[in-house]
């Protein structure tokens, strides 16, 4: 304990030990991360007698009161106070934890980590975690951070071990669980045990997935978990614990889950439907479901969706070529390609690097020009009945979730509406997204311009704000004089209407996709950075598809996750399977 003790002096708290040279120290700051789980989650129920105090407790009180002694000592010494707080809902993030706060809360947990985790059983001295219990925990201890032992693998869990998370590069910088919202566990005095009674184990593990904090912004980041695949029944869980990993791929997934898989070969795709263990839980009304509504994600949306039938009962496979400007589909409809709209390469760069302000400035019009140029370019090309109708099929491929073209309280906690966006959705009986959309449209004009119009922006704007208001806008438009007259407004708009984080949307989740217009007028969208070979796989009920990439290992080759593949384009509608067994035929509404 003493040793320990020593070498604690020497480190900075939630220092990297893979930086520190001294084994000694690094075994002390993985040992003192350690420690802190442990604490918080109160599972080490080996007691010890404490030397300084002669009194009995706990070993991980025991080596967390030398923690407390040394964080004490150097809170003086720094002018703070950085002590812990004990319990469960602590409300700070004290000197043990805010680096590792800052380095490890940036990632959510993708498929293939959930399917591993579910193999891991952590052992605490003589007390046995298994992973259901290890998520419900980690409710009341995540905003704390921490990590896990496992002794069979003398590693710490969710750092260095192999065993479970060979699949991930760099997990040192990428991997942890994400910050959770809109769970009373979180905010209430509630116990661990009423919280599992209250929330099902899907609930659980999906609250601790719907991240809205995330920093990341490389899209290999921006993974997101598709944990309602893996749920706690045994029958969706069993297979992943004996899967064969270095199995074609193909192979592997049909063990287990209805999935899609989409491999490439060059510029030639090929679509495999796989039916197999079907998803039984209950699911929160935000998580699509199959069998109401969903918005699958596939590399293109056509309009004869119905027109896919299986070659068999349990497969079915069609090509697609990309060659030049036109969009070919085989088997379906012969589809010319009247626009093809994207951000530019610069821009895209500038986004990967938009912490300086002028870049992303330069990145924002650059999402405004892309935006602009499909409504104006569909506009010429569709049949919509009417710019609103236009405007909405827009918004539908820009937000691809059902339930964020629906006006309510969830669509505005999406979007973090302002009040005067509450407002009006509640009004005009639209949702947030769709209202930015309308009013972005009206404004688009000021692209062009090289002063305020005061024109377009009362065309654009005496809809939905009140004279006082629109003086206001104005006004503060008028005092930014270094910004173009459009970012200037969108900044002068900004405390009644967000313009910002729209188009930041779209920068952030669009760079990746490209825009597209056919000559049968659907609007749809396709990813771009596919590798030959590379396979994308789409679960039933995700978000988004991931992308499989081949990689080296042992003398051989198997696929390992690569990243999420960002493709949520919709054409014409919604669409889900008719019949959800099979999964053969598809109806476009």
């Amino acid at each position: 304990m003493t040793e320990i003790y020593e070498h604690a002096k020497s480190v900075v708290i939630w220092l990297n030990p893979e930086e520190v040279e001294d084994a000694g120290v690094a075994r002390a700051a993985r040992l003192f991360r350690l420690i802190g789980w442990l604490y918080r989650l109160r599972l080490l129920r080996v007691y010890e007698r404490d030397e300084q105090t002669d009194m009995k407790m706990p070993r991980a009180t025991r080596l967390v009161t030398a923690c407390d002694r040394y964080i004490e000592a150097r809170s003086q010494q720094l002018g703070g106070n950085n002590t812990w707080e004990d319990g469960a809902n602590a409300s700070h993030v004290d000197a043990f934890n805010a680096p590792f706060l800052n380095r490890y809360f940036r990632r959510v947990w993708t498929v293939q980590e959930i399917a591993m985790a579910h193999n891991i059983r952590v052992y605490y001295g003589v007390a046995t975690i298994s992973w259901q219990d290890f998520v419900v925990s980690g409710l009341f201890t995540v905003k704390q951070g921490g990590f896990a032992r496992n002794q069979a693998s003398e590693t710490d869990v969710f750092r260095d071990s192999e065993l479970h998370w060979d699949l991930l590069n760099a997990l040192e910088s990428h991997f942890v669980l994400p910050d959770i919202y809109g769970l009373e566990a979180l905010s209430t005095k509630a116990s661990i045990k009423s919280t599992k009674n209250r929330y099902t184990l899907g609930t659980l593990e999906l609250a601790l997935i719907k991240s809205k904090g995330l920093e990341a912004t490389e899209p290999k980041d921006k993974a997101y978990a598709m944990l309602w695949t893996f749920l706690g029944l045994e029958q969706g869980v069993g297979p992943l614990r004996d899967v064969d990993y270095a199995k074609p791929l193909d192979q592997v997934y049909t063990e287990f889950s209805t999935a899609v898989f989409v491999r490439t070969n060059g510029s030639t795709v090929q679509f495999y439907w796989v039916n197999s263990v079907p998803r039984n839980t209950a699911l929160p009304s935000w998580v699509p479901d199959w069998s109401v509504s969903t918005s699958m994600s596939l590399f293109v949306w056509c309009q004869k969706l119905r027109d896919f039938r299986a070659a068999r009962s349990d497969s079915l496979q069609y090509r697609i070529g990309i060659e030049g400007p036109r969009l070919l589909i085989s088997g379906v409809r012969h589809c010319g390609m009247k626009a093809f709209i994207r951000l530019s390469a610069e821009g895209r760069q500038r986004i990967l690097h938009n912490r300086d302000p002028g870049q992303l400035i330069e990145a924002l019009i650059d999402a405004a020009e892309l935006m602009r140029s499909l409504i104006e370019v569909a506009k010429s090309h569709t049949s919509y009945d009417g710019e609103e109708s236009l405007l909405s099929a827009i918004h539908r491929i820009i937000h691809s979730q059902r339930h964020l073209h629906v006006p309510g309280t969830e669509d505005q906690q999406e979007f973090f509406a302002r009040p005067k966006e509450v407002e009006l959705s509640q009004s005009l009986a639209i949702s947030v997204g769709l209202l930015r959309l309308r009013i972005f449209h009206g404004l688009s004009p000021l692209l062009d311009e090289s002063s305020l119009s005061r024109q377009v922006i009362q065309d654009a704007l005496e809809p939905v704000l009140l004279d006082e208001e629109m003086d206001e806008v104005l006004e503060r438009a008028s005092e930014l004089p270094n910004l173009t007259p459009f970012l200037a407004l969108v900044v002068a708009l900004s405390p009644f209407i967000d313009l910002y984080h729209f188009l930041h949307i779209i920068v952030l989740d669009h760079r990746d996709k490209d825009m597209f217009i056919t000559d049968q007028g659907a609007l749809g969208m396709a990813f771009q950075g596919l590798q030959s070979d590379d396979i994308v796989a789409l679960w039933q009920g995700c978000p988004s598809p991931m992308i499989v990439r081949k990689a080296a290992a042992d003398g051989g080759e198997l696929y390992r996750l690569h990243g999420p593949a960002f493709v949520d384009g919709i054409m014409l509608g919604e669409g889900w399977p008719v019949d959800k067994t099979e999964l053969k035929e598809f109806q476009v509404v």
